[in-house]
């Protein structure tokens, strides 16, 4: 069976709204989670760096793996 335009409509938007009501939420987990442990903020862009240090190290590469252990 299946969806009418209307139908289809009506599904994306309920997904739309549980996609915005979990990222609120994720959102204000993570303002807990830094109130409670300021430290966290630190490593979180410790690691924002990381990643975006390992992918352009990685750019360019036909095959294999990004090798982290050098990022250590």
């Amino acid at each position: 069976m299946a969806l009418n335009e209307g139908q289809f409509h009506e599904i994306r938007e309920i997904l739309s709204n549980r996609r915005f009501i979990a990222e609120r939420e994720a959102l204000e987990k993570e303002r807990e989670v830094l109130e409670k442990l300021p430290e966290y903020a630190a490593l979180s862009e410790e690691l924002r760096r990381l990643s975006i240090s390992a992918a352009e190290k990685g750019r360019g590469r036909e095959q294999g793996a990004i090798d982290l252990s050098a990022l250590l």
